[in-house]
């Protein structure tokens, strides 16, 4: 945690303050969800090492001091400086100590597909504005479809048909609505 706190601080201090802030991606406070690497490959965590899997509970635990930890050593190296990043929803006072607001990842698809409803959405955004840090910073995503955004892997140029790519980059409604949202 102290690593990556001060690793965050001197890519900023080497940018020579050149940025007002830090995003921080996947700003998780749990990881015993985690079963799967990215290719879907069985993952088994093992933070201790002791060469069994961990009691999610107690994983559960030190992860979320962890970066909490990590946030809040950032955060008095860089007591002014702007944070934001894919954080969970709603905020709390607790987040909102820490981050002036969220990027709001697959939201705006979510509510398009009909997976999340407008009013939630829009529920999620106002949380930050009672409990984020002013000034309250938050951005909203535009993707296509979570299966055309998601649905290919990593290697999208490669294993998407060009054709399925063509479509999303010419169906605009689906960067329309965040962009509105956001206005």
């Amino acid at each position: 945690a102290e690593y990556q706190a001060r690793w965050a601080y001197q890519k900023m201090l080497d940018s020579d303050l050149m940025y007002d802030g830090c995003f921080f991606d996947n700003f998780f406070t749990s990881q015993s969800w985690l079963k799967a690497d990215i290719h879907g490959k069985a993952v088994v965590l093992d933070a201790d090492e002791d060469g069994k899997p961990d009691d999610p509970v107690w994983l559960d635990a030190a992860w979320r001091e962890g970066v909490f930890a990590e946030l809040a050593l950032w955060r008095k190296l860089m007591p002014h400086a702007y944070a934001t990043g894919h954080l969970p929803n709603p905020s709390t006072p607790e987040l909102g100590g820490i981050f002036n607001g969220n990027s709001n990842l697959f939201w705006a698809a979510n509510v398009l597909d009909g997976q999340r409803s407008f009013a939630d959405f829009r529920s999620t955004l106002e949380s930050w504005n009672t409990h984020g840090r002013a000034p309250v910073l938050n951005t909203i995503e535009a993707s296509p479809h979570n299966q055309v955004a998601y649905g290919y892997g990593y290697d999208m140029q490669k294993s998407m048909p060009a054709a399925t790519l063509g479509f999303a980059r010419d169906f605009h409604r689906y960067m329309r609505f965040p962009l509105a949202v956001t206005l």
